[in-house]
């Protein structure tokens, strides 16, 4: 999958496959688990991908999967289709440096298409932006957004609510607020228009964060 999706070679081989989930097994084990691994992972798999081996390695192909999506949403600059279609970190429960990698830059383009989102349509980058922020309550950008968006909005009584607890968020987990906290709304706006632009044009998937 991080093949697939990340930009490596479409085929891995058989050596390639088990260094990268085995680094540390001899070559007797690392057979073993590389059998037993192909197996199970053609069970799970069902009918949402086929793993073939080739001439060149194995190679995954017929990949039915939400982040397809997701990623054709980007590229035609559907924002709103984007943030939707995210379903959540890629390979979550994978200890892998190349699932780690992939599942960062995958959640930091749709981070991005939530703020640019919200900076056009507030009514509805709010409820993504709030799955922005369960992510991630101390990111800095998405509570500027939140609060902006509930000032352009006019629900005050939100805004103030968000305020309170922001502040207290991040005084108890950094030991102050952030500096110039309160943001003014006009600054709030500047701020997410800077973290917005330049992330209009989706390419590739490792191209762009």
């Amino acid at each position: 999958m991080c093949a697939h999706y990340g930009g490596a070679p479409p085929a891995l081989g058989r050596d390639a496959l088990a260094l990268a989930l085995w680094p540390d097994a001899d070559e007797t084990s690392a057979e073993a688990n590389f059998r037993k691994t192909r197996t199970r992972l053609r069970e799970a798999l069902a009918g949402a991908a086929t793993l073939t081996h080739t001439p060149q390695g194995y190679v995954l192909s017929g990949v039915q999967a939400d982040l397809d999506e997701f990623l054709a949403a980007l590229q035609a600059g559907q924002d709103a289709q984007a943030a939707a279609a995210y379903t959540g970190p890629f390979l979550n429960d994978v200890d892998l440096p190349a699932a780690a990698e992939l599942r960062d830059t995958l959640h930091a383009r749709w981070r991005a298409a939530v703020l640019r989102l919200t900076y056009r349509d507030p009514q509805g980058g709010l409820p993504h932006l709030r799955r922005l922020l369960a992510h991630d309550p101390l990111d800095l950008d998405a509570t500027r957004a939140l609060l902006d968006t509930f000032a352009r909005l006019g629900d005050h009584e939100a805004h103030a609510h968000t305020l309170r607890r922001v502040q207290t968020l991040f005084h108890a987990a950094l030991g102050e607020v952030p500096p110039n906290w309160p943001p003014w709304r006009g600054r709030q706006r500047a701020a997410v228009a800077v973290a917005v632009s330049g992330t209009l044009g989706p390419s590739a998937v490792m191209g762009q964060t």
